[in-house]
């Protein structure tokens, strides 16, 4: 509607809906398909679009004169027109909209190239239009006027731009005219339009350790300016497109360069994309188009995790998470990302059901020694147990950090440990081996008879009369996990963590307090005392059975008579467990850190025992010798590992299943009979995949190398391959040892008489049969 001889009408019209304002439409001052229809349907090429409004109109009315609210809405009126006139003199006008009360759009087209020209002709109108307006106002009703003033550019579209066009570029606008607009604004503004116009972007993959089966689980994907460059930082790139309201336009470039620069996924990988809650009204990112551009880079939903962060969605995540249900029911998984570093909660959590709860890193962060960030991280993976998630930290930066997160049961893990984000993908990743314990093996109930007295340490000790002034003076400057025993004749009565200390004295009268009185008003009266012979598997049960807000304190050690030995972290004690847990299995190998012989024979005494039917799958590898000869041990062990990785994947999340390390280049696994064939065809085409890259280009475009047999002869031999026998042992009577070794042999042996990546299996009745 245009400015009438109606004032107040006019406001008064405005404020209620403009029902009765002349010429206007009932209830809406925008009617986006009749703009379209009426006014840009015959616009050629690109279309520029000013949005001004006067910030808070409609609460600022009613606080001055309504003549003077009048007054204020003619002068917009007049600057805009006069605005535009002076500052864009190679522009057509095509159309002046209002789109609410003090608010208006201009849509314009440029008689040459759209550019700086344009830009720093929006830089004048603005500063005019801005300065005009607030001078008036203030003379007229003493106070500043805040005035909103943004461009967008609306892309020409055949047959015009669509409704969804216009809205689009209108909230691109308003975005801009809520920030600053000032010449290095401008340069920016400038560099980023022609970084995403030119698709000059750089996007890079970070690998995602599997926390339990080993190796690399995925690939998160990110995005960030050229080097150097005002965007190489991805959180200031964002953070700029949201400003300007482009973040679904750098989203839907970053979905498309993500997907094209990735190359080859592993089998059961999985790529990590985060999206922004911009993009759900954007149709390339409706779960049907996306799924086609996937399948155009032979990709499946299923391939893929949509990370959502809570930073980036306007409003309820729980409200996000629902409306990419199309998504789920398509196949994608969805992640809760940066969880830990908002105000996301268990129960939003819970609402929500993500297939990943992703951790900020943040929480990682000396996360060893902060019992706090231990017991969120443990809180989050007992809950993505009982929805069916799994967990990924992230900030991973240290072998301790991965430890301890690994030691809480996440699933996954990345950070710098692991490698920094690069492109293309790492075709070798830092070498990461199973680090789950030898019961999610199979490997059954490890014991841990090493006393806990072998890691007592000496410690802080106070009697009950110390203050806690002095306490806090001893403490001072020492790391938070510090304890003081507080004893009597070397008899323990207390403990007093210095995290505790802190927070006690930290509360608003914590000092005036405590301060002067007696160390045993703050310290813990129950502290976990055991004898210095108890087991350390033991005392770790016990430990992790504290309460919570006690679990992480350290144990107190005495002797038979009760005195005082020393103390042990939890740290310390479960490093040290995982470490004799491995020594206990004698014969473990020293390079993967599977079980041995010895646990393999006890395994299969165990399942002989209970009579329960398995398969034994026997692993060797073909033509190493030649590979160790030409490559050399180093890059042979590399490949030693690549085999265990690829078995352990290939068992990830069966704890009725064993591997084990015979030596050398032999191992076994240990199944359920019904399994055993999958098995061997999922570490078929998992090692067939990978081998290539442990390869020089010109043997393995050859797929073979020079080298000597067994015997000396010379000779081509082709890649490394995976030889597998299948024995089935029934255990419902008892068989030898001999008869077992001869089976093995036999089945061994006809294997490998088979070319390339091959298994067999015995069709003779299976080991222990009851006849």
């Amino acid at each position: 509607m245009e400015w009438t001889s109606h004032p107040v009408h006019y406001v008064k019209g405005a404020l209620r809906g403009r029902q009765d304002a002349p010429g206007g439409d009932a209830g809406c001052l925008l009617d986006a398909d009749g703009l379209c229809r009426d006014g840009l349907a015959q616009a050629a090429g690109g279309i520029g679009v000013l949005t001004v409004e006067i910030a808070d109109f409609a609460r600022l009315l009613p606080e001055i004169d309504l003549e003077i609210g009048c007054e204020v809405l003619r002068l917009l009126a007049e600057s805009v027109g006069e605005g535009f006139a002076r500052h864009f003199p190679r522009c057509d006008l095509l159309r002046q909209q209002e789109t609410g009360v003090a608010a208006k759009a201009l849509f314009f087209t440029s008689r040459e190239p759209e550019g700086g020209a344009v830009l720093a002709a929006f830089a004048a109108f603005r500063t005019a239009v801005s300065e005009t307006l607030s001078r008036r106002f203030s003379h007229m009703a003493g106070r500043p006027l805040v005035v909103d003033i943004g461009y967008a550019r609306l892309d020409g579209q055949s047959g015009g731009p669509g409704p969804r066009h216009v809205l689009k570029a209108l909230c691109q606008a308003q975005c801009m005219g809520r920030n600053t607009f000032d010449a290095e604004r401008r340069q920016l503004y400038q560099e980023f339009e022609r970084l995403l116009s030119a698709r000059e972007l750089d996007v890079r993959y970070q690998p995602v350790a599997d926390c339990q089966a080993g190796g690399v689980l995925g690939w998160e994907a990110s995005i960030r300016g050229p080097e150097p460059g005002p965007f190489s930082d991805p959180g200031r790139l964002w953070r700029f497109a949201r400003e300007c309201g482009q973040d679904a336009a750098l989203d839907r470039v970053f979905r498309e360069l993500a997907l094209h620069n990735l190359g080859t996924l592993g089998e059961r990988q999985k790529l990590f994309l985060p999206a922004h809650h911009a993009s759900l009204d954007d149709p390339s990112f409706a779960a049907a188009h996306l799924t086609g551009e996937l399948e155009q880079v032979g990709l499946l939903p299923g391939n893929v995790v949509l990370c959502i962060s809570e930073a980036g969605v306007a409003g309820d995540l729980a409200s996000f998470f629902e409306r990419l249900e199309p998504h789920r029911a398509a196949g994608f998984e969805l992640a809760a990302n940066d969880v830990g570093g908002g105000a996301s909660n268990l129960l939003l959590l819970s609402r929500t059901r993500p297939d990943w709860i992703m951790t900020c890193p943040c929480l990682t962060e000396a996360v060893e020694s902060n019992p706090f960030k231990r017991i969120m991280l443990e809180t989050l993976a007992l809950l993505a147990d009982k929805i069916g998630a799994r967990v990924a930290v992230a900030g991973i930066a240290s072998e301790l950090a991965l430890s301890t997160v690994v030691s809480m049961g996440v699933h996954a893990g990345f950070g710098v440990l692991f490698g920094d984000p690069a492109r293309p993908k790492p075709l070798v990743v830092r070498d990461l081996l199973p680090k789950a314990g030898f019961d999610s093996l199979g490997g059954g109930a490890w014991q841990c008879s090493a006393p806990i007295g072998n890691l007592a340490e000496s410690c802080l000790t106070v009697t009950e009369d110390t203050t806690v002034d002095a306490v806090k003076e001893l403490l001072n400057g020492r790391p938070p996990m510090t304890n003081v025993v507080v004893a009597t004749d070397r008899r323990p009565v207390g403990i007093l963590m210095n995290y505790h200390l802190d927070r006690r004295l930290s509360s608003r009268y914590g000092n005036s307090l405590f301060g002067h009185k007696s160390v045993t008003r703050v310290m813990n009266p129950r502290p976990l005392v055991v004898q210095k012979d108890q087991p350390v598997e033991a005392v770790a049960r016990a430990a992790m059975n504290r309460e919570a807000s006690m679990v992480y304190d350290d144990i107190v050690v005495v002797d038979g008579d009760g005195l005082l030995v020393g103390s042990v972290s939890v740290q310390k004690m479960l490093d040290s467990l995982a470490q004799v847990q491995v020594e206990l299995a004698k014969g473990s190998n020293p390079l993967t850190g599977l079980p041995g012989n010895v646990a393999i024979e006890q395994e299969i005494s165990r399942r002989a025992r209970i009579g329960l039917p398995a398969s034994c799958v026997y692993v060797d590898l073909d033509n190493f010798k030649v590979y160790n000869d030409a490559y050399g041990f180093t890059n042979g062990d590399k490949v030693i590992l690549l085999t265990a990785r690829v078995l352990a994947e290939a068992l990830r999340g069966r704890p009725d299943c064993f591997l084990g390390h015979v030596g050398g280049d032999d191992f076994v696994c240990i199944t359920p009979r019904e399994e055993a064939e999958s098995l061997c065809r999922r570490t078929i085409a998992a090692f067939a995949d990978s081998i290539g890259v442990h390869y020089s280009p010109e043997d393995r475009g050859r797929g073979a190398i020079a080298g000597k047999a067994r015997d000396g002869t010379p000779g081509m031999f082709p890649l490394v391959s995976l030889s597998m026998g299948i024995v089935d042992c029934a255990f419902e009577a008892p068989f030898s040892s001999e008869e077992f070794s001869q089976r093995v042999a036999e089945v061994k042996k006809f294997s490998k008489t088979r070319p390339g990546n091959s298994y067999v299996r015995d069709r003779r009745a299976p080991l222990g049969t009851r006849v």
